[in-house]
């Protein structure tokens, strides 16, 4: 390793320097050592920082930026902060922005939407846009997908309406928390499907609802892992 001899110090460094030493139970030499080596270890992070700034600059060269008073004043404001107004223009920014991200298929209610990109993501499905059809896996099995967000105040396990239990072989559900994290899932055969759904003529559909004892039913295969680790990748 190098040597480096320094001269004409000023006293009072010498003396601070001597100070330092002797409350670090540590040679003169070795102070100095440690704070130089502290002072270089800065230098080349901002260093780092400096190149990495630059490079982000150059990727947005030209793009309209927010001042950073404005973002530092939106980061410290709490929803309870925030008028009704300025909450629903963060649920509708945040829905277009899983949307560009191709989370989301539409910037509405976005359960429906999460849940087929969640077990499509998991399973490698495709797709699919025919009637009472959401996906189709590589062997050509049918799935329908349906998602269920439970809340403080909704805690009703109760599927959006099955048009036509004859239209797939398998119902992918998932329950959802609050926040929009995997609660539960399911995969369910459609003739246990067909067996706990109930007919509502006003709606000329079949009601579903996927309780716990679900998950005892005969082949149901219980999905939650499979969409919690494919959650993790946006958490």
């Amino acid at each position: 390793m190098g040597s480096l001899t320094i001269r004409n110090l000023d006293d009072e460094v010498i003396r601070a320097l001597k100070a330092e030493a002797k409350a670090n139970d540590r040679s003169m030499e070795a102070e100095a050592r440690r704070a130089l080596t502290e002072r270089f270890d800065r230098i080349q992070r901002m260093v780092e920082l400096r190149k990495r700034t630059d490079a982000l600059s150059r990727l947005t060269e030209g793009t309209p930026q927010t001042d950073s008073v404005v973002l530092l004043r939106e980061d410290r404001t709490t929803p309870k902060e925030k008028s009704i107004a300025e909450l629903l223009a963060c649920h509708v920014g945040a829905l277009k922005e899983l949307r560009a991200r191709r989370v989301l298929r539409t910037e509405n209610n976005p359960t429906g939407d999460l849940a087929e990109y969640l077990f499509c993501a998991a399973y490698g499905w495709e797709l699919d846009s025919v009637k009472a059809l959401d996906a189709r896996d590589t062997d050509g099995k049918r799935y329908q997908i349906k998602g269920r967000r439970l809340t403080g105040h909704n805690r009703s396990r109760l599927l959006s309406p099955i048009r036509d239990p004859n239209g797939f072989d398998i119902l992918a559900a998932v329950l959802f928390h609050e926040n929009y994290r995997v609660m539960r899932a399911a995969l369910i055969p459609v003739g246990v499907v067909r067996d706990r759904a109930k007919f509502d003529r006003h709606t000329n559909s079949h009601t579903f609802r996927l309780l716990d004892e679900v998950w005892d039913q005969p082949d149901v295969i219980d999905a939650t892992h499979q969409l919690q680790l494919q959650e993790a990748h946006y958490c």
